[in-house]
């Protein structure tokens, strides 16, 4: 124990030596103030009156006073003390009301309650699950075009990140534990435990920048807005009228494919 604990130690020594000294029940009693008594008379109930005079009136009562046993007499008092201060504490009194039921009334709609809220709260367990986070669907990265990822990884701060991961992970000495020995050792205690609060949000930074940057399409939005056909339905239109249009569409882009293609004049 260092000196500021037994400075602690005698300082709740010398506040709670007057409270520790041992003193006889004379001594206390003398302390104490004067005892009052205030006797307040109150009419009993219809109820109390009632189970009152019945009591007195029973011939076992009767014939217990008639004993003089000491014992019986003072068990006699007592139900007249249960009497006086509540008239369930001597007979409980059934209760009798037109709403008395032998069964709950929700009791019947119990299963139907559990029924509708199983139905009406059921989830499909792929409705809750993110399977574009757990990296398990990646067709659905292909909004993304491939300029678009090269870009979000150059300006990507996960090495930063990474660099400050490292600088926390040596600062932290992960043996220790909490000491309060001393206040010293607590202050010490609390900022290793700050650092190590703050090394769990870099990781979890580290985790969330990866999975943000690190998406990468199959084939890109670039390459799909290139190979879609795009034609309005007309009720009319086949595969062979779409292919034409695409193909006169590349050879309008094209000069080669152009050349390629002979007019009418040259058929003929």
């Amino acid at each position: 124990m260092d000196d500021e604990a037994k400075q602690i130690v005698h300082k709740l020594h010398t506040v709670l030596r007057p409270y520790l000294l041992r003193r006889m029940k004379a001594d206390v009693e003398k302390q104490m103030p004067a005892k009052y008594e205030h006797v307040v008379t109150c009419r009993l109930s219809k109820r109390q009156r009632y189970l009152y005079d019945g009591f007195m009136s029973r011939a076992q009562t009767k014939e217990t006073l008639a004993s003089g046993n000491y014992l019986s007499i003072i068990n006699c008092l007592m139900q007249l003390r249960k009497v006086c201060n509540h008239p369930d504490l001597f007979e409980t009194r059934q209760i009798s009301t037109s709403f008395a039921m032998p069964t709950s009334v929700s009791i019947d709609y119990e299963v139907k309650n559990k029924l509708i809220r199983r139905r009406l709260l059921y989830q499909h367990p792929f409705d809750k699950l993110d399977l574009d986070f757990l990296n398990l669907a990646p067709v659905s990265r292909e909004d993304l075009s491939t300029r678009l990822v090269q870009d979000s990884s150059r300006i990507m701060a996960f090495g930063p990140l990474k660099t400050l991961r490292e600088r926390q992970y040596k600062r932290t000495n992960w043996q220790m534990g909490f000491d309060g020995s001393s206040v010293r050792s607590i202050l010490d205690s609390m900022d290793n435990a700050a650092r190590k609060k703050r090394m769990n949000e870099l990781e979890s930074a580290l985790y969330f920048e990866s999975n943000r940057h690190g998406r990468r399409p199959v084939w890109g939005k670039s390459l799909i807005q290139f190979l879609t056909i795009e034609s309005h339905y007309n009720g009319v239109s086949t595969r062979d009228s779409r292919r034409i249009s695409k193909l006169d569409q590349l050879a309008n882009q094209s000069s080669i494919l152009a050349s390629m293609i002979n007019s009418i004049q040259d058929r003929s």
